[in-house]
């Protein structure tokens, strides 16, 4: 099957964590990848709401952490599946919890992936690459 990144245009990833470092760190390892992409960062989950609600910058992607102050991943991963405008767009987690518990409430409020934060940058490299299957979609 012939498949195409979004249909032909930069994928627009939005990137929310409450660390600016992990952020640093996720844009860094997606420049190393010669990945072509459009990050936005969010620095918390009401930043999340206001890029989610600009229709004209709306991602493609979103990548999630769940462990952040005042409204947590799971409260917006919760909001965000309430709203259907938002219903298409990807979203894959990104966080240190590995409770099993998190992973099953993640994949009930429809995340495609959840990934425990790599410890190493090889890890970011190599969580960077599998990432690129969230990226396209069929013709």
């Amino acid at each position: 099957m012939h498949r195409t990144p979004f249909n032909g245009s930069v994928p627009r990833i939005l990137l929310v964590d409450d660390n600016p470092r992990d952020l640093q760190l996720m844009g860094e390892a997606f420049a190393d990848c010669g990945m072509s992409v459009r990050l936005r960062l969010a620095h918390g989950a009401e930043q999340a709401l206001a890029a989610l609600a600009d229709p004209e910058g709306r991602p493609d992607l979103l990548m999630l952490d769940l462990n952040m102050p005042k409204m947590d991943g799971r409260a917006l991963l919760a909001r965000i599946a309430e709203h259907p405008e938002w219903a298409n767009i990807r979203t894959v987690v990104l966080t240190s919890s590995s409770r099993a518990a998190d992973m099953q409430f993640c994949s009930e409020l429809g995340a495609l992936s959840y990934y425990v934060k790599p410890s190493t940058w090889d890890d970011y490299l190599a969580l960077t690459r599998s990432l690129k299957i969230h990226f396209c979609q069929p013709a």
